[in-house]
C-alpha cells in the first residue's frame, strides 16, 4: 500500500490489504476490460488487446475490448486503461475482490501532486493491485505491462509475477498491492 498524502490513508491501506487477503484463491468473477481508443496511452498496446481477450475467453473468462476509457456499470476483475485523468467512481463500475488495474500514464506512481490519476485511486476504489510509472516513460512499450499480464493473473500467477512476466524494462514501474 502507499500511505502518503498523494496515495492512501492508513485506514484505506488496511482496508485494501484486508479485502485482498479475502480474495486469495477465490478466482473472482467479472470482466477483463481493455480500453482501446485514439489516446497514445492505449495505442501503445492496442495491438495486444484482441489476443489477450481471446486467451482469457478460451479460459472461460469475460473479456471486453472497448473504445471507452473505462468500463461502464461492470464488475471488473482486470483492467488495462490509458488516460491521464480518470475518476473510477464515474464509471459506476466496481472492482471484484482481487482485481488488478493498469492505467498507463506518465506519473501514476509518482506521489507528488500531478494532474494525472495515481494508481492508488484504483486501490482506494477496491482493486487489489495497480500499476503506474514514477517518471515519464514516453510510449516505450517495453517499459509497461502488456495486456497479457491479465492472462497470467487469470492463470493463477501473483500480481507481481503477472506484471513482470510482460515487462522488458521495468525500471520506471511501480507495482502496488497484494
Amino acid at each position: 500500500a502507499v500511505n502518503h498524502p498523494g496515495g492512501s490513508s492508513l485506514a484505506q491501506a488496511k482496508k485494501q490489504l484486508t479485502r485482498s487477503a479475502e480474495a486469495d484463491g477465490t478466482q473472482p468473477k467479472g470482466i477483463f476490460y481493455f480500453a482501446s481508443n485514439s489516446d497514445p496511452r492505449t495505442t501503445t498496446r492496442r495491438n495486444q488487446f484482441a489476443g489477450a481477450a481471446e486467451a482469457l475467453r478460451a479460459m472461460g473468462h469475460q473479456a471486453v475490448v472497448d473504445r471507452f476509457a473505462m468500463p461502464k456499470n461492470q464488475t471488473v476483475v482486470g483492467a488495462t486503461l490509458g488516460a491521464p485523468k480518470l475518476e473510477w467512481k464515474n464509471s459506476k463500475s466496481t472492482f471484484a475482490k482481487g482485481a488488478i488495474c493498469d492505467n498507463f500514464t506518465s506519473y501514476g506512481g509518482y506521489w507528488r501532486k500531478t494532474e494525472q490519476t495515481h494508481l492508488t485511486e484504483f486501490l482506494n476504489a477496491g482493486a487489489a493491485g495497480a500499476v503506474g510509472t514514477m517518471y515519464e516513460p514516453y510510449t516505450f512499450a517495453r517499459k509497461i505491462p502488456t495486456a497479457f499480464s491479465h492472462v497470467h493473473y487469470a492463470r493463477g500467477c501473483t500480481l507481481a509475477d503477472s506484471i513482470y512476466q510482460t515487462v522488458a524494462s521495468p525500471f520506471q514501474l511501480v507495482v502496488v498491492g497484494d
